[in-house]
């Protein structure tokens, strides 16, 4: 199974443009400062929240169900958090297509611990909640569809990307 490393990750998204030869004369923080000041700064990634009414209405069950109940360590959360923020970020525009590639819900993830404090996190599209496109490419010997699989290394002891790779197999 050929891997892709992408090995210029942190690069590709942490460019820095040659500064100006002259400073402009608004700061890029003072329209954030301002807008805060009047009590409407919200970041781009700002997490959207139901209204009071919608909140009301919902009740908290005195238990969490037994069935479906998922335990996830805090480690093993923050890894996928930190692979699924690179992979999509939330103020990411919409460029991928079809468009369900662009939302976080359309992808399974698989977790699992490697060597040395490293979590490896797996993502891969759901077909049933985006299925491939006619386009897509596919395996010489069947025909069939290939599925990109995009899988992390996650070193938790600094909560930094190690490494990613990339292959793609059969649909499952």
């Amino acid at each position: 199974m050929p891997w892709i490393h992408d090995t210029d990750a942190s690069s590709r998204f942490n460019a820095r443009e040659p500064p100006n030869k002259k400073e402009p004369s608004v700061k890029p923080w003072m329209p954030c400062l301002l807008l805060l000041a009047l009590g409407g700064c919200r970041t781009a990634g700002g997490i959207p929240h139901a209204s009071a009414e919608d909140a009301a209405r919902f009740t908290f069950p005195i238990e969490l169900p037994r069935q479906g109940l998922l335990h996830i360590d805090g480690n093993t959360t923050a890894a996928i958090q930190l692979a699924m923020e690179h992979f999509l970020p939330w103020d990411a525009p919409s460029s991928r297509q079809p468009a369900c590639l662009d939302q976080r819900d359309s992808y399974d993830v698989t977790a699992a611990p490697g060597p040395e404090g490293v979590v490896l996190v797996q993502l891969v599209a759901n077909a049933q909640r985006c299925p491939p496109e006619p386009t897509q490419s596919v395996e010489a010997t069947t025909g069939k569809p290939l599925q990109e699989v995009v899988l992390y290394a996650v070193d938790l002891r600094t909560m930094r990307l190690l490494s990613i790779g990339r292959y793609f197999r059969r649909h499952l």
